[in-house]
């Protein structure tokens, strides 16, 4: 019997990997779909997910996006998206079991100096140590209204988290929040969820109850949200971030034309001087700029070099 325990262990993890291994397989796709162009055109710095694939990322790349993807990239880019339960490139990585699950926040812990800091003041500057999952979704819980789409809020790892927050927040762990985490958009009605999470405000494509005869196919649900999340990025958009993106270069009238230039010729004498984007006002001139559509990797919103001061010189 010890024996055959013994190598039930290997046997179990053989058998996980090679699950892992096809999941990633069947999952691989290339094109992403409507919904996720649509998110991927909000003017949002931070997106969670606990799905594996890579249509959320492919859509953002699709919208200029620069991002970094955690907890397997660390740079200074400030947007990025966090994917609670692995990667389809890393399959090892992948959670399909409670197991699994329970492990992988185990092996995350250690991001909180890092990461609630920085979402504290609405800017995640680097992950340079190791990604402590539930940190950072309890930083985004507690400082922003997050925007749930496809989520069914029954993830236990998150389910742990929120209910910290609520505790913090209230006091009291038994007294729910009257602080609202953020707004559900779901397919169908569903009031027991109202119920569960007194803290989420539910967002249904179909009033009717999800269980009565009136209600909507699913199909018909996905058609409304899709026309819901093109209302909301309409909404969130601006009349002017076409103006310095290339991508809208054919598009102009004879006065956006001659506006355009001139912000070009603001553009190009930014870049070649370097102490004008070290002056203390540059960084509002910076926001403008983006707002107006300057991709982040221009010349003119590069940081000027820093001189290092003389070691031999400093004391004369």
């Amino acid at each position: 019997p010890a024996l055959s325990t013994g190598a039930a262990g290997p046997a179990m993890k053989a058998g996980e990997a090679a699950l892992q291994r096809l999941v990633a397989e069947e999952l691989s796709a290339e094109l992403h779909s409507l919904a996720h162009g649509l998110l991927a055109g909000l003017p949002v710095e931070a997106v969670v997910t606990t799905n594996y694939d890579e249509l959320f990322e492919a859509a953002w790349r699709g919208a200029a996006s620069d991002f970094k993807v955690l907890p397997y990239e660390a740079d200074a880019r400030s947007r990025f998206v966090l994917k609670l339960h692995g990667d389809l490139r890393r399959p090892q990585d992948i959670v399909l079991t409670r197991a699994q699950l329970s492990g992988a926040r185990e092996q995350r812990a250690a991001l909180s100096g890092v990461v609630q800091g920085p979402l504290m003041t609405k800017h995640l500057c680097s992950a340079s140590a190791p990604l402590d999952t539930p940190q950072v979704v309890q930083g985004l819980l507690m400082t922003k209204h997050l925007c749930f789409v496809g989520f069914s809020l029954q993830d236990p790892n998150f389910s742990e988290v929120a209910e910290t927050v609520r505790a913090t927040l209230t006091g009291d762990s038994s007294t729910a929040s009257r602080n609202l985490f953020g707004s559900l958009l779901s397919l169908h009605n569903r009031p027991f969820l109202a119920e569960l999470w007194p803290d989420v405000q539910q967002v249904p494509m179909d009033m009717a109850d999800a269980s009565g005869p009136d209600r909507l196919s699913s199909a018909q649900c996905a058609r409304r949200l899709d026309i819901f999340l093109d209302k909301v990025s309409l909404d969130a958009s601006t009349p002017t971030r076409h103006l310095l993106d290339p991508n809208f270069s054919g598009v102009f009238d004879k006065q956006q034309r001659e506006l355009r230039e001139a912000l070009l010729l603001f553009e190009a004498e930014l870049a070649s001087r370097p102490d004008a984007r070290a002056a203390a006002g540059f960084e509002a001139v910076s926001a403008l700029l983006r707002g107006l559509g300057l991709p982040a990797d221009s010349p003119a919103l590069a940081e000027p070099d820093v001189l290092q001061p003389d070691e031999e010189g400093g004391n004369g």
